[in-house]
């Protein structure tokens, strides 16, 4: 049995502040999980504090034991931006280092490469960012490769700027998410911030709905908009039988 938390987690303005949340949550998490996974942006730094957030999570990865998704952040590197999530194995190693492929129309970073996946305690993993989840291209991209697990840090509102007569973020999000791991035959952990998103030039609430997805099984799903933790236990022959249910 392999056990996950999500976080939907609400960002401070202070970095610093981000940081020491998050390792309480680690902390509290190592106890009942073996991977913990944040969401996009959630400690707000700039990309020049990058190398040493990392270097903690290596360090609270090892010390606790667990495996940690550290969101995403600014990062650089030969000039150029980019939007990073990364892999942290228990031991403290970075097994994958994620650049968004898909950055939202108002994101200043360099777009990265489709995802490739890699072996972690989960088996075939990997990393998609936020709006990544909306791109069939990279979904087919999953799907064909045989994953196991996808992760998705993200930071997703409820589309407020666009005024729309029924909001259905919520609902967009767990459509996506459903079919991402019905369509790989994959588990997905989603994880998506709290409260109200701050953005350039306007706020809008949370669309919320971090959750944990697995075929032939009700996803967990948070409650709201608060910050809480969405945990699930994952099974190997579960995961099995879908296959052979779906693919025959």
């Amino acid at each position: 049995m392999l056990r996950v938390s999500a976080v939907q987690f609400h960002t401070e303005k202070d970095p610093t502040e981000n940081l020491r949340k998050a390792e309480l949550f680690v902390e509290q998490e190592a106890r009942r999980s073996d991977l913990i996974v944040f969401p996009e942006y959630f400690l707000e730094s700039p990309a020049g504090m990058a190398p040493a957030i990392i270097k903690r999570f290596r360090e609270l990865a090892k010390r606790h034991k667990i495996d940690i998704v550290p969101g995403s952040m600014l990062t650089e590197r030969r000039g150029r931006r980019y939007n990073t999530s990364h892999y942290i194995d228990s031991k403290g190693r970075i097994l994958s280092r994620y650049d968004k492929a898909t950055p939202w129309k108002t994101e200043s970073v360099t777009a990265g490469g489709f995802p490739k996946p890699f072996r972690s305690r989960f088996g075939k993993t990997a990393i998609v960012v936020c709006w990544d989840l909306a791109n069939p291209l990279i979904s087919a991209h999953l799907s064909k490769l045989g994953v196991d697990l996808i992760v998705c840090p993200s930071s997703w509102w409820e589309g407020g700027e666009f005024k729309p007569e029924r909001r259905f973020a919520g609902e967009f999000v767990d459509s996506l998410c459903i079919s991402r791991s019905y369509e790989s035959q994959a588990w997905l952990v989603y994880a998506n911030k709290a409260g109200v998103i701050h953005l350039k030039g306007f706020s809008d609430p949370s669309a919320g709905r971090t959750q944990v997805v697995e075929p032939m099984a009700k996803p967990v799903v948070a409650q709201g908009r608060t910050q809480q933790v969405v945990r699930c236990n994952f099974e190997r022959k579960r995961l099995e039988a879908a296959r052979r249910y779906y693919r025959g």
